[in-house]
């Protein structure tokens, strides 16, 4: 691992993640500090040790790093978890909220209906009393 492989690493963009300009700047910082380290100690090819694999790990002096590295990640997923679940609850309390809304309409709408079909009852009752009352007075004319 070089410093620029440091520098230019990319991380995957998360919801309420760490400030990006922040960590990309400490990555800067990180991989500066570490090509001056190679440049001014002539005796050490790398600040990174190579591993018998031929993959480079890093030395005892910059175990640190990884360690950070973990941190940060372990709190990024803590904290993804959080905004998670926050947004579960907000869903749920939205869903909840419009189903109330459409079961009130709903309840509006029948009993509107239902004062519509009393209305059209009383009006089959007039009707009918009018006909029969028609039909009576047609029946003693004649």
């Amino acid at each position: 691992m070089q410093p620029s492989d440091i520098q230019n690493h990319e991380f995957q963009v998360a919801v309420r993640g760490y400030d990006r300009n922040e960590v990309r700047a400490y990555l800067t910082e990180i991989a500066q500090y570490l090509e001056t380290q190679s440049v001014g100690d002539s005796s050490t090819q790398s600040v990174l040790a190579p591993a018998t694999d031929g993959e480079r790990v890093p030395s005892g002096h910059f175990a640190w790093v990884g360690e950070e590295t973990q941190r940060i990640l372990d709190a990024a997923a803590q904290s993804a978890e959080v905004v998670r679940e926050r947004l579960i609850a907000q869903a749920r309390t939205e869903a909840t909220q419009k189903a109330q809304a459409e079961i009130n309409s709903l309840t509006d709408q029948i009993a509107q209906l239902k004062r519509q079909i009393d209305s059209l009852r009383s009006q089959r009752a007039d009707l009918a009393a009018n006909l029969r009352r028609i039909l009576e007075a047609t029946e003693e004319q004649t």
